[in-house]
Order: structure tokens, then C-alpha cells, then sequence
């Protein structure tokens, strides 16, 4: 897609809080902390940040953590791919909620998350640059994807919001704007 960025993670390997540092101590902290409220923000504000929240003289890194098939198929404009599972994993994911069940899609998912968490870490870095930690991070349904993310980024020193209903409600936004009457002005010159 047309102006679409994808992260690749360096080889260079940003320090993981030890709170990570283990498969159990990762799924606590994802577990046992819910995403506020307040972080959580409608289309139109999530929006309105993209271009107005500065930190360091810089706007904030935009993340769409859904994998790259999904970011493939449409993205929010600007918006980074920092896929938290890969197309094969986040199939299985799907596979196992519905077959089995919520527990055993989470258990696999951070299975297969957990080993590349620095790699993550270094891959936001590289995409911020220059030392500015703020962020905008969303997935499909603003849900466990981003609010996992979002939580870990922010354990480990970054201002993240995320976006209330995700790419979903991006799509339904966009959709409503667009069938608007808009007023169109044509500029012809010599």
C-alpha cells in the first residue's frame, strides 16, 4: 500500500525489564494490569493527536500491531506495522478461540510473542527515533492486541494511548465521513 510502513527489528536488542524476563512473568503482567480508561481514545481524538500531541517537537509514532496480512489489507494512514504475531501465528490464535477456547489462544499467543519482546522494544525504538516516547496503538477490535502492547510500552517508559474500537472503528469512521455531502472547490489556472 501507498505510503505504508513495515518495522523490522535490528539485530541490535533493547534491555527487556526484568519483569519480562520470563514466559510466567510476562503473562502476570499482561494478565494482571487492565488498560485505563483514560488511555483509550475515540476515533476523532485518536486522530486529532496523530497531528497535534508533540513531544521533543515530534508527533507521536503511530502502531498498528495487527499482523501483516491485516495491515496489508488497510491501515490508518502513517501508521507503522508492529505486528505482535506473524500471519501464521495470529491464524492459529483464531483457530484455537474459537475451537478451545480464550485461555488456550492467549497461552499460545504469548508463546509465540514472548521470545522477540526486545526485538518489539528495539523495533519502537528505531520507529520513534531520537529519544521521544509517545505513541498511538491500535489493533482490529482495540482490544487484547493493542491493550497488551500498549501495557508492556508503557512498563517500559512510553506515554502510549490506544484506540477505542481499533481498526473497526477507523473503517466505520471513515466510511460515515465519506458519505458526507462534500463540498468540493476546483482550482484551474493557465
Amino acid at each position: 500500500a501507498a505510503g505504508a510502513v513495515t518495522v523490522h527489528a535490528s539485530t541490535q536488542v533493547t534491555k527487556l525489564d526484568e519483569r519480562f524476563e520470563t514466559l510466567e512473568q510476562t503473562k502476570a503482567m499482561i494478565q494482571n494490569r487492565s488498560w485505563p480508561a483514560e488511555r483509550t481514545l475515540s476515533v476523532s481524538e485518536f486522530l486529532g493527536r496523530t497531528n497535534t500531541w508533540r513531544m521533543c517537537g515530534k508527533l507521536p509514532a503511530i502502531l498498528d500491531v495487527r499482523a501483516p496480512i491485516e495491515f496489508e489489507r488497510g491501515h490508518i494512514p502513517g501508521s507503522a506495522n508492529l505486528p505482535l504475531l506473524n500471519n501464521l501465528d495470529r491464524a492459529a490464535v483464531g483457530t484455537l478461540y474459537k475451537q478451545v477456547g480464550r485461555d488456550e489462544a492467549f497461552e499460545y499467543a504469548i508463546s509465540r510473542v514472548h521470545p522477540a519482546l526486545g526485538q518489539m522494544l528495539q523495533s519502537v525504538a528505531d520507529v520513534c527515533g531520537d529519544g521521544c516516547r509517545h505513541l498511538l496503538v491500535y489493533c482490529l477490535r482495540g482490544g487484547q492486541r493493542s491493550q497488551s502492547v500498549a501495557r508492556f510500552l508503557s512498563e517500559h517508559g512510553y506515554t502510549v494511548f490506544t484506540l477505542f474500537g481499533g481498526y473497526k472503528a477507523f473503517k466505520a469512521w471513515a466510511h460515515t465521513v465519506l458519505e458526507r455531502p462534500q463540498k468540493v472547490c476546483m482550482i484551474a489556472g493557465a
